[in-house]
C-alpha cells in the first residue's frame, strides 16, 4: 500500500490523531502519524539530524561515564548503572518506529480512515479517543515527575552538601569539578537527557495510542456484527428477500473488515514487537535496581522521591503498553461471538446454506488467538505484566 497516495476523509478518529501527530513531532517523529501531510522541508529535517546528533551524543556521554568517573557515591554510582543500561535502549525505539515509518502510515490510515468509512460506531470511537488521552496523559506525566525528581536530588545535593549539580553521571564534566564551565556543561547534560528521553517517550506514546486505537476496532467490529441484526426488522414479508440478500452482502463486508482488521495486527507486532520485548526486559532490570538502591539508600526525602517515582514511572508506563496489548487479545475473543449473532437464523433457503458456509468460516478465523508477542515467544497481556512484575522482584531477591 502507497501511503503517498492517501486521501484522508476527517471524521474524529483521524482528527484525533492528527493532533497527536503533531504532538510526537516534538518528540521526533515527524510524519509518523499524519499519512496525509508532507514533513519533508529541508529546514525542519535539518533540526531533526542536529537534534538526533545531539541525543546520540548524550547517551554517548552517559555510558562513558562507567568508564571515566571513578569518585561517585554508593548512589551516584547506581544511578549511573541505571542510565546508562536504560538510555541506549530507550533511544532505540525512536530508530525503530522511524524505520517502519511506511507500515505506520499504512496501518493508521486503515485503522482511521479505510476501516472508518465502512462502519464507525460514534460511542466506540468516543471510548477510544477517551482511553488514548487517558492514557497518554498519564504516561506523560509519570515520565515527567520522574525526570523532575532526579533534578530535585540533584539541586537539594548541591545545596546541601556544598557540592555539585549531578543529575545525570555523564563522561564529562567530572562530578567533583566546581568551575563554572562544568556547572554550564551540567545542566546542559541533564536538557540533553530531557531531549533523549523525549524521543523515547514519543515513541512509547505512539505503541501505547497505536494498540489501544487496535484493541477498540475489534470493539467496532463486534459492533458491526450486532447491528446487522437490524436489516431483517421488516414489516412486510416481501421485503424479506430484500433484507437476506443485503444481510450476505453487508457480512462479506464484515469479513472483509476482519481480515483488515486482522492485518493491521500483524503489522503492530512488526512495528512494536521490539519495543513491548525491550521495555519489558527493561522493566525486569530496571525494578531489580531501584531495589537494591531502596536497602542501601539513606532514606532521605530527594532520594526515597527518585526511587519512588522512577518505579511507580516504569511499572505505569510498562503496565500501560501491555495492559492495551491484552485489550487487543480480550476484544478479538469476543468477536466470534457477535458474529454468530449477527442474525443468521433468518436466512432461508440457498441463501441460508451460503451463509452459514460463510459465518464458519469466518468464526473459524475469528477464533483463532489473536495476541501480541514479545522476544517471539511471549504473550503480552494482563497475566504476562504480573508475571514481570514478580520477575523484578525474583531478580532482586538473587542480587540481594
Amino acid at each position: 500500500m502507497d501511503s503517498s497516495t492517501h486521501n484522508c476523509n476527517p471524521n474524529k478518529t483521524s482528527i484525533y490523531f492528527s493532533k497527536v501527530g503533531k504532538l510526537l513531532t516534538i518528540g521526533g517523529l515527524p510524519g509518523c502519524v499524519s499519512w496525509y501531510e508532507s514533513s519533508n522541508k529541508p529546514v525542519y529535517k535539518y533540526i531533526q539530524t542536529c537534534v538526533t546528533v545531539l541525543v546520540l551524543l548524550s547517551v554517548a556521554n552517559e555510558v562513558g561515564a562507567i568508564f571515566t568517573q571513578t569518585n561517585l557515591t554508593e548512589k551516584q554510582r547506581a544511578d549511573m548503572t541505571l542510565v546508562s543500561f536504560s538510555q541506549p535502549l530507550l533511544t532505540s525505539y525512536y530508530f525503530i518506529i522511524r524505520y517502519y515509518k511506511g507500515n505506520v502510515k499504512d496501518v493508521l490510515y486503515t485503522l482511521c480512515v479505510s476501516l472508518k468509512k465502512v462502519y464507525n460506531d460514534p460511542e466506540v470511537e468516543r471510548r477510544m479517543i477517551r482511553h488514548s488521552t487517558v492514557y497518554s496523559m498519564a504516561f506523560v506525566m509519570n515520565i515527567c515527575s520522574a525526570m523532575l525528581s532526579y533534578g530535585y536530588q540533584g539541586v537539594v545535593q548541591a545545596i546541601r552538601t556544598d557540592g555539585t549539580f549531578v543529575a545525570v553521571v555523564t563522561a564529562w564534566p567530572d562530578v567533583q569539578d566546581k568551575s563554572a564551565v562544568a556547572n554550564v556543561g551540567r545542566i546542559v547534560c541533564y536538557l540533553l537527557w530531557w531531549l533523549a528521553t523525549a524521543r523515547a517517550m514519543a515513541a512509547l506514546l505512539f505503541v501505547v495510542i497505536m494498540s489501544g486505537c487496535l484493541g477498540y476496532q475489534y470493539r467496532n467490529l463486534q459492533s458491526y456484527f450486532n447491528s446487522l441484526n437490524d436489516i431483517f426488522d421488516v414489516d412486510q414479508a416481501g421485503e424479506t428477500e430484500m433484507a437476506e440478500e443485503k444481510y450476505e452482502d453487508a457480512l462479506k463486508v464484515g469479513i472483509q473488515m476482519h481480515a483488515e482488521t486482522m492485518w493491521c495486527t500483524s503489522e503492530c507486532q512488526i512495528i512494536a514487537g521490539f519495543v513491548y520485548s525491550g521495555q519489558i526486559a527493561l522493566n525486569v532490570v530496571v525494578l531489580a535496581m531501584l531495589l537494591v538502591q531502596a536497602t542501601h539508600a539513606d532514606r532521605s526525602f530527594g532520594q526515597t522521591c527518585t526511587i519512588l517515582s522512577t518505579g511507580v514511572a516504569m511499572l505505569l508506563n510498562t503496565g500501560m503498553l501491555m495492559w492495551n496489548a491484552g485489550n487487543i487479545t480480550v476484544e478479538a475473543t469476543l468477536l466470534p461471538t457477535a458474529m454468530y449473532s449477527s442474525g443468521w437464523q433468518h436466512c432461508q433457503g440457498m441463501r441460508s446454506r451460503r451463509v452459514r458456509q460463510l459465518l464458519v468460516l469466518a468464526m473459524s478465523q475469528a477464533q483463532r488467538h489473536v495476541v501480541i508477542r514479545s522476544f517471539g515467544i511471549m504473550e503480552v497481556s494482563y497475566q504476562a505484566y504480573v508475571s514481570i512484575v514478580k520477575s523484578s522482584y525474583s531478580a532482586f531477591s538473587i542480587l540481594y
